[in-house]
């Protein structure tokens, strides 16, 4: 999102409480939107496929382990310096390391 500019996603839709104990497993299955269920009004859960709910928590426990790394100060050492050899050329080539990993078809 652009600083003070909304962000809207076509792909959310309202529902009300008693719509969705109308769904059945059918529709959910097929629908390949998010729903904000509502109770008059006030948002009370978000229902969305499996699959987006993975996805989502794969990127926060990649966030999470990035801030983990960066609020350890050995390791935000480790990492600058590692970036200012690659930066300067310096380093091993991943071939040389593990050819295994780069000669695979």
């Amino acid at each position: 999102m652009i600083d003070g500019v909304p962000y809207i996603d076509t792909s959310i839709s309202d529902i009300g409480v008693s719509q969705l104990r109308k769904l059945n497993a059918t529709e959910l299955r097929r629908s390949k939107k998010t729903l904000v269920v509502r109770e008059n009004n006030v948002p009370l859960a978000v229902v969305l496929k499996y699959e987006q709910f993975l996805v989502m928590q794969n990127k926060l426990e990649a966030a999470q382990r990035t801030v983990d790394l960066l609020t350890k100060n050995k390791d935000v050492q480790a990492v600058i310096e590692a970036l200012k050899d690659a930066a300067q050329g310096k380093g091993t080539d991943l071939s040389e390391i593990a050819p295994e990993v780069t000669n695979r078809k």
